[in-house]
C-alpha cells in the first residue's frame, strides 16, 4: 500500500493467483516514476517468492526481427472462435494447468471485457480440429501513458495440451507477430 504525505492511502498492489501484477492509484498522485518503483518492488518480491516456484518473464523490443514462424504440419494458428469453442478451450486450459481453476463463466466473462481483442485470443487447432494450444494476448490502451508512449502487449497464459507438448507450439516468436500486428495499428 502506498501513502501520500499526510498518510492517506492513495494506491494498492498485490499479485493474483495467475501472477498478474493488480494495481490501484489515485490518477492524481499516480507518475510514471511511481510506476517505475512499483513494479521495482513488484519484481523484487516475486523474486523473492519465486524462488520455491517457477516463473518466467521475457521481454521483447516489437521493433526487432522476428525470426520466421514454424507452425507444425497440419497445424492451423488462429483467433478463438468465440463462445462456441469456449468448452473446448476450457478443457484445454485445464489439461495444460493441471487445475479446475478456469470456468466456461469465467472465460465468458473475458470475452465480454471492455479491452478484450479477439484477434489476440489465439489457438494452435490440431489436424482433425482439437484445440492443442492457446496464447491470450493482451494490448491495453491505458499502458502508453505508463510505457513512455509507447504500446506494451503481453501474453497470459500460453498453453499446451499435454498430448501435443514439444511441437513447438507455444514458441513466444509466433505470438510476437500477432502483437507487433496489432501494435502497429493507430
Amino acid at each position: 500500500m502506498w501513502a501520500d504525505d499526510q498518510q492517506r492511502l492513495v494506491g494498492f498492489a498485490y499479485v493474483n493467483c495467475y501472477q498478474n501484477l493488480v494495481d490501484v492509484f489515485d490518477a492524481t498522485w499516480f507518475s510514471p516514476e511511481i510506476e517505475t518503483k512499483l513494479v521495482a518492488w513488484v519484481v523484487a518480491a516475486q523474486q523473492k517468492r519465486n524462488l520455491a516456484n517457477s516463473s518466467m518473464l521475457l521481454a521483447r523490443s516489437m521493433y526487432e526481427e522476428i525470426p520466421e514462424l514454424y507452425i507444425p504440419e497440419g497445424f492451423v494458428i488462429r483467433p478463438l472462435s468465440g463462445e462456441a469453442e469456449l468448452e473446448a478451450y476450457v478443457v484445454l486450459h485445464r489439461a495444460a494447468f493441471g487445475s479446475e481453476n478456469t470456468t466456461i463463466e469465467h472465460r465468458q466473462a473475458i470475452l465480454l471485457a471492455p479491452d478484450y481483442i479477439p484477434e489476440l485470443d489465439l489457438v494452435a487447432v490440431a489436424p482433425g480440429g482439437k484445440l492443442a494450444a492457446l496464447c491470450v494476448c493482451q494490448i491495453f490502451p491505458d499502458d502508453t501513458p505508463r510505457a513512455g508512449g509507447m504500446k506494451e502487449g503481453w501474453t497470459d497464459p500460453v498453453a499446451t495440451y499435454p498430448a501435443y507438448l514439444l511441437q513447438g507450439l507455444a514458441r513466444l516468436y509466433c505470438i510476437i507477430v500477432s502483437l507487433q500486428k496489432t501494435c502497429n495499428k493507430p
